[in-house]
């Protein structure tokens, strides 16, 4: 994996992680999330967030300001070969990057009552052991997304 130094030792334990769940659209976007920040550099990384990653190849960006849409464009080239690049390392043949569609995001309250909590969700001790060494507020983020995924698997979400 061709990422910065300081990225491999968490990024990768998370994609280790991911890697052996199953690949569904859930897995796409987070896997796309990952790797984003790295594919576009943390700048713009930090002004263009993903809302989706459609299976025809497109990623929905949201951007929070105007003038980061000509940078995105100008980049976008680069940025996908990045992405296919590292989706090629990691063997996630099926997730191909062909276009960036972005969009001016629009501020709106958060949707509430998304997901109906499982009654109870049991993380492997696997995971829990491989998220040990993750900073808390990354390991306590990783692992409610992972009890939703399993939430939402188990069909124990609103859909």
């Amino acid at each position: 994996m061709n990422m910065d130094p300081g990225d491999l030792g968490i990024r990768r334990a998370v994609l280790d992680i991911l890697l052996d769940l199953p690949h569904d659209a859930n897995h796409r976007v987070v896997m796309t999330r990952m790797i984003w920040d790295w594919a576009a550099g943390s700048i713009i990384a930090g002004h263009a967030s993903i809302r989706a990653f459609r299976p025809d190849g497109r990623i929905i960006l949201a951007v929070d300001d105007s003038r980061w849409i000509p940078e995105l464009r100008s980049s976008s080239g680069l940025i996908i070969e990045r992405m296919n690049r590292l989706f090629n390392e990691l063997e996630c043949d099926d997730y191909i990057v062909r276009s960036l569609e972005i969009h001016l995001s629009a501020q709106s309250a958060p949707k509430k009552n998304r997901h109906i909590e499982p009654l109870q969700i049991v993380i492997p001790d696997e995971i829990l052991d491989q998220t040990q060494e993750m900073p808390e507020d990354t390991r306590r983020a990783f692992l409610e997304w992972y009890k939703a995924v399993r939430a939402y698997q188990s069909g124990n979400c609103i859909r």
